[in-house]
């Protein structure tokens, strides 16, 4: 802001690529959360052709474990029960992660 404080992001995406896929990386950069802020249910989509499976963990902001499975194209969860606030979803398929923020409210 030019005075020293900080300027709120209301969305980003991280890609931490340790290989030359161009491929796998553009499945990575197709995965959608919707809708996001979400009150109650939570697709996770991949709106490319997935081969591999891939690996979804959510974190609340502390770090602690909220949720960890296996997908392939499509996951629904149902985030009623959590506490609102802003978590962490990181996506794995092979040795390729992208890192996802999640606003839950009521």
């Amino acid at each position: 802001d030019g005075q020293g404080g900080w300027i709120p992001v209301s969305a980003f995406n991280i890609i931490i690529d340790q290989s030359t896929s161009s491929e796998d990386i553009g499945i990575l950069s197709s995965i959608k959360l919707f809708p996001n802020p979400t009150s109650d249910m939570l697709t996770v989509f991949v709106d490319k052709a997935v081969t591999e499976t891939m690996y979804i963990t959510i974190l609340d902001v502390t770090g602690k474990l909220v949720y960890q499975s296996e997908f392939r194209q499509k996951l629904e969860l149902d985030l009623s029960d959590n506490v609102n606030g802003v978590y962490i979803v990181r996506v794995q398929m092979g040795d390729k992660v992208v890192l996802q923020k999640l606003i839950k409210n009521k």
